[in-house]
């Protein structure tokens, strides 16, 4: 065997053992990946992954000292749309929804789906004089999809971590509901 032949016979076994572990990546590992971080319905991350990534953009954040914000999203009424008109059309729905967040979201933020009808969002780099013009953007361009929500806004001040930000969140989120819904409260004015 000639020497450029055993170069080339080396080569071949090391692009198929390179190969391999690549393919077998992209084929199956990253698909199941996928499924295993992302609501199935909207494509959002789902909740468990929502919120490991939203801790460590927390701290993140915290440790550069930028500010966050934590939004959460309630979808008004839809268990009225679901009741009248049907499971396919609240599942269009959702996902009309999930689409407009995602496009009012920057590549950095973190989106997810973390309830049947609730959403959140961890707005880095955007603190108290920003986040209620973010929720209203939200707000609006869900809105645009036949539905609207009840959005609750919290910042980083004084909390530990992402648990504290949602409790709060979700307490303005709560506040926005019975107060006439399809607006968003900030949990300071609560």
């Amino acid at each position: 065997m000639k020497t450029w032949e055993l170069v080339c016979a080396i080569a071949g076994v090391v692009v198929v053992l390179i190969g391999l572990p690549t393919a077998f990546y992209v084929g199956f590992i990253r698909p199941l990946r996928f499924k295993a971080e992302h609501d199935g319905l909207t494509g959002l991350f789902n909740r468990s992954t929502f919120f490991k990534l939203a801790e460590k953009a927390f701290r993140e954040a915290k440790l550069k000292h930028e500010d966050v914000a934590f939004l959460v999203m309630d979808v008004d009424n839809f268990k009225r749309l679901n009741d009248t008109e049907g499971h396919s059309a609240g599942d269009a729905r959702l996902r009309a929804v999930a689409a407009a967040i995602l496009a009012s979201v920057r590549e950095h933020d973190v989106a997810g789906r973390v309830g049947g009808e609730e959403f959140a969002v961890l707005l880095v780099g955007c603190g108290k004089n920003h986040a209620p013009a973010a929720a209203e953007r939200m707000r609006a361009a869900i809105e645009k999809t036949g539905s609207t929500a009840s959005i609750g806004v919290a910042d980083r001040a004084s909390v530990h971590g992402v648990s504290d930000l949602f409790r709060m969140a979700d307490m303005a989120m709560y506040a926005a509901k019975q107060t006439g819904k399809n607006k968003f409260m900030v949990y300071d004015r609560v």
